[in-house]
């Protein structure tokens, strides 16, 4: 099936609960990524092979020896800031493994079978794909976002949410989000302070 998504990165490595995408800084521009977005990757490079759907749980913009020299220079010129954005050296992009689209064409909630290979190619869900997504199953990916290490799950789930509000709201959804909510409280009514930082950071970013 063709996609028509915006094309990011490659996959650098992969576990089975996420992997590592490299990209240029102007494509990371131009995609419009953001943290919390929802992403997908074929899980092997064939044609029709099954995807791996997830979302960015980090951008990391490493430096190296140059970048170094150049933030102890007295003054720098808008063309050094110019020729940084055209380097080679890559975006780091953290994705979260979230579900996988079955041989049946279902989606899947659980973590894929199998990660994806090196050199994949990652592209941003479009609203449509991102509304298939959430609407698959009963919000069983929420679990893979609340368990991760390392990760500031509250502020993530709460800008995804906000990022799928918008695009069930253009979907003629706007019910979405409350579903959403009242899901994340059943899951957290045992953990009475990670419930009220995740609301905190629901109420930041949802009207």
């Amino acid at each position: 099936m063709e996609k028509k998504q915006a094309f990011i990165g490659r996959v650098l490595q992969a576990t089975a609960t996420g992997f590592l995408v490299g990209c240029r800084v102007p494509q990371l521009q131009a995609s419009g990524l953001a943290f919390g977005a929802l992403v997908w990757v074929a899980s092997a490079p064939a044609e029709n092979a099954p995807e791996i759907f997830g979302i960015i749980s980090e951008i990391r913009l490493p430096g190296d020896d140059l970048v170094k020299q150049l933030t102890i220079a007295p003054d720098l010129p808008d063309s050094i800031h110019a020729d940084q954005h055209q380097r080679n050296l890559p975006v780091e992009i953290g994705v979260l493994s979230l579900g996988y689209r079955a041989a049946d064409g279902r989606i899947v909630h659980l973590l894929p079978p199998r990660p994806p290979l090196t050199l994949a190619n990652l592209y941003l869900c479009t609203p449509e794909e991102v509304r298939a997504f959430t609407t698959a199953g009963r919000l069983g990916y929420f679990r893979h976002i609340l368990r991760a290490q390392d990760v500031p799950a509250d502020e993530l789930l709460a800008v995804h949410i906000r990022q799928a509000q918008q695009a069930h709201q253009q979907g003629g959804d706007p019910d979405w989000v409350r579903r959403a909510t009242r899901h994340l409280i059943t899951l957290l009514r045992d953990d009475y302070d990670r419930l009220t930082s995740t609301l905190d950071a629901l109420g930041e970013v949802v009207a």
